[in-house]
């Protein structure tokens, strides 16, 4: 059995036709944002051979990949992959026959900083010796 991470990525710039089980599960949805994402996301995993009821977050990662590949900055292809997360989550809740399955939607944000200010403002010289 291959598994996803087996499955050769595409070339970026070959042109790809959706696969019959993507294209039956984007046709009804109506919102065009959810739609070109959708489009998006089903060109990837038609071009390396995944059908909807395959998708995974390992394959949302290598969507990502791909989409850094494509040449989109490290910023992009991770909005990228969390607004396809988010219509993919919703159009798993919303429309008739989409697989229930539910992505991760990952934290694209830095982590907080370490602040070094106190309750009272920044730490002084004298507050960090002792002797405030």
């Amino acid at each position: 059995m291959i598994s996803e991470t087996d499955k050769q990525e595409p070339e970026n710039g070959t042109e790809t036709e959706l696969l019959p089980a993507w294209t039956a599960l984007i046709a009804p949805i109506s919102n065009r944002y959810e739609k070109s994402f959708m489009n998006q996301f089903g060109l990837y995993c038609s071009s390396v051979g995944i059908e909807p009821v395959s998708v995974t977050d390992e394959v949302l990662a290598g969507f990502e990949r791909w989409a850094l590949e494509d040449g989109r900055t490290v910023s992009r292809a991770k909005q990228l992959r969390r607004d396809v997360t988010k219509a993919w989550n919703k159009c798993s809740e919303t429309q008739a026959g989409w697989p229930q399955i539910t992505l991760e939607l990952i934290d694209s944000r830095p982590p907080p900083s370490v602040s070094l200010r106190g309750p009272r403002g920044p730490c002084s010289t004298a507050a960090a010796s002792g002797r405030a």
